[in-house]
This record gives C-alpha cells, sequence and structure tokens, in this order.
C-alpha cells in the first residue's frame, strides 16, 4: 500500500525590511516642502557633515528630539583570511555612534500619546546643553 505524500508546510513570508537611502528620504521631504530636491540632499549632507566633525571634534553632539552623536574608540583587532591562512592585524581608531533618544513613558508606564490632551499643561523645553553646539 502506498502512502499519501504529506503536503508540504506553507511558507512564511519574507520580512524583507525596506530600506530607503538618505538620498531618497531628503529628497521626498524636500518635495513635499516645495524644496528643490538638490538643496534639501546638499543641506541634509553638509548638516550631517558638520555633526560628525562637531562630534569628532568634541566627543559628542546632541540634537534635541533626535538623539546624541558620540565619538567612540574601537581596539586593534586581527583578521584572519581563510582563503590564503593569512593573519592581518587592523589598527584601532574612532568612530561616531549614534544613540537615539528613548520615548516618554506615561506614568503609568504605557507610551506616552502623541498628542497631549486639550488641559494638559505645555512644559517648556530645555534650550541650554553642556554639549558643543553647532556654529
Amino acid at each position: 500500500m502506498i502512502s499519501p505524500t504529506p503536503s508540504p508546510q506553507p511558507r512564511k513570508p519574507n520580512k524583507r525590511r525596506t530600506r530607503y537611502s538618505a538620498n531618497a528620504v531628503v529628497r521626498k521631504e524636500a518635495e513635499l516642502l516645495n524644496m528643490s530636491p538638490e538643496f534639501g540632499v546638499a543641506f541634509f549632507f553638509n548638516l550631517m557633515n558638520r555633526v560628525v566633525s562637531s562630534a569628532m571634534v568634541n566627543g559628542e553632539c546632541w540634537i534635541q528630539g533626535i538623539g546624541t552623536f558620540k565619538r567612540t574608540e574601537y581596539a586593534a583587532r586581527r583578521r584572519h583570511n581563510p582563503r590564503t591562512g593569512q593573519i592581518d592585524l587592523i589598527p584601532g581608531g574612532e568612530k561616531i555612534t549614534f544613540h537615539p533618544i528613548k520615548p516618554r513613558k506615561a506614568k503609568d508606564g504605557s507610551p506616552a500619546a502623541a498628542e497631549p490632551s486639550p488641559g494638559a499643561r505645555q512644559r517648556p523645553q530645555a534650550v541650554t546643553s553642556s554639549v558643543h553646539r553647532l556654529k
């Protein structure tokens, strides 16, 4: 007696993350603001160069509502090439890491509402920072 072949397992759908380049996102935002896409891209990359250079010089650069760019050092490490069997030493150096702000939570522990209630008192935003400000 021949047993029937089992039906194949249903495949899970791919959970591919859609990745957008900074260039595409900035161009879209510039278009929504009725700005020239070229101006938007140039402005964004000039801003990011200023942030990164400030973080490299001063150790960190804080942007209110976004997060902190920090300079971190990494140690020298060894690299092994499996084709040749050669072991190389990669020198240590510095890089910029980004630490986003954590979203605020309500007092009961639930995530804060996107819009404040009508009678809620607005908190003043901090204006000063001990971190170097961009000029």
